[in-house]
């Protein structure tokens, strides 16, 4: 109803810094930060002293981890808005992944006493403490933030980092063996699809697929202070279903296209739906130094009668740039995902023709 209000308002008068102000509030309730930022800094423009503009600001910058350009708006709003006790925590996450860690742990310290019930507040409390090298404070924190949240992924890493717990301790999880590989068509029985991957394409066990993703994941590595345990909690959530490359031809240089079908524990990702998945991912890598980066909106489309969501990505390295995309989908309390990479557009376009293929045996749970 706010929202509604507030935009026909702007369509009468557009300089109403009050309205954009409202929407920006509505906005980051919904959590559309992308909007919800416009709109804060046109209210800003309009009226530099907009108070909850400043607020909605910070709070959308630091959802979209820019952090740094975060931290002066929340600074601002937080003499005007004393009632709002979470400026103390999103200044406290900004600073401790801006390396000013001790001030974020006072920020968060304080916050997590006057909302003693935010996970995300003790967890945050806890990397910033393990960053000062206070492993049992950082513990304590970590436990109480897996105690309100007990499902989530990321705090269990935290809080037990040396667990062996790994995916295929889970027994209603997918398993190597619950899929197998027949000349170039592969069959997986847990999630009942086939899919014929392209001709001449060479398989490879689990365990390389999972180191393959492992080196991938420490060249984009972002330095985020919580990957450390993001990584740990993919790697006992995650399943390496099936990993393909072309074959080398004679003395041709390897090409380096490959098709990589995993699986996520929507556990680990709570709330998340296939677009969202795609848009964090690309949201995670849009920092100065990170060589990946999403090109344009996830976008949805069909797939062997089922309902995906697609995302192209670029990679730099050295030796130029690498493509792929990722086609998303949730079945059976799991994120679907296909990877796809190529050196170049045209072979990237090529490999996506083999999705074609892909047949579900059975209508989505």
């Amino acid at each position: 109803m706010a929202e509604a209000q507030a935009r026909q308002s702007l369509k009468l008068w557009p300089g109403n810094a009050e309205a954009h102000g409202v929407l920006a509030l509505s906005l980051t309730a919904q959590k559309q930060f992308v909007e919800a930022e416009s709109e804060s800094r046109e209210a800003l423009r309009i009226f530099p002293e907009h108070h909850s503009a400043m607020f909605t600001l910070g709070l959308s910058l630091t959802h979209e981890q820019k952090y740094k350009e975060a931290i002066p708006y929340l600074r601002a709003a937080m003499p005007f808005l004393p009632y709002l006790p979470a400026l103390k925590k999103y200044l406290g996450i900004c600073l401790v992944e801006t390396d000013e860690t001790a001030d974020g742990i006072d920020q968060l310290s304080s916050y997590v006493k006057v909302a003693p019930e935010d996970a995300e507040g003790h967890y945050y409390l806890g990397v910033g403490l393990r960053q000062k090298h206070d492993a049992e404070g950082a513990h304590t924190q970590f436990a109480e933030a897996l105690r309100l949240q007990p499902k989530n992924g990321q705090y269990e890493a935290a809080a037990h980092p040396d667990s062996n717990g790994t995916a295929g301790d889970i027994v209603s999880g997918p398993k190597l063996e619950d899929g197998n590989v027949s000349d170039n068509l592969y069959t997986n029985k847990f999630f009942g699809f086939t899919y014929e991957f392209p001709k001449g394409w060479v398989p490879s066990s689990s365990g390389v697929a999972r180191a393959a993703i492992e080196i991938g994941e420490a060249f984009i590595s972002t330095g985020d202070p919580t990957e450390v345990d993001a990584k740990k909690a993919a790697e006992r959530k995650g399943h390496a279903l099936l990993y393909v490359v072309e074959s080398r031809v004679g003395n041709q240089p390897i090409s380096m296209k490959s098709v990589v079908v995993n699986a996520l524990d929507l556990e680990m990702v709570p709330g998340r739906t296939p677009e969202s998945f795609l848009k964090a991912v690309g949201q995670r890598f849009k920092q100065p130094g990170v060589p990946m980066e999403l090109n344009g909106s996830p976008e949805q489309i069909t797939m062997g009668g089922r309902s995906f969501w697609k995302g192209n990505f670029a990679v730099q390295t050295a030796a130029g740039t690498r493509y792929s995309s990722q086609f998303v989908t949730v079945d059976k309390g799991y994120l679907l995902m296909f990877f796809l990479g190529s050196p170049d557009l045209p072979g990237l376009r090529d490999i996506e023709k083999s999705l074609q293929s892909v047949r579900f045996l059975r209508s989505s749970n």
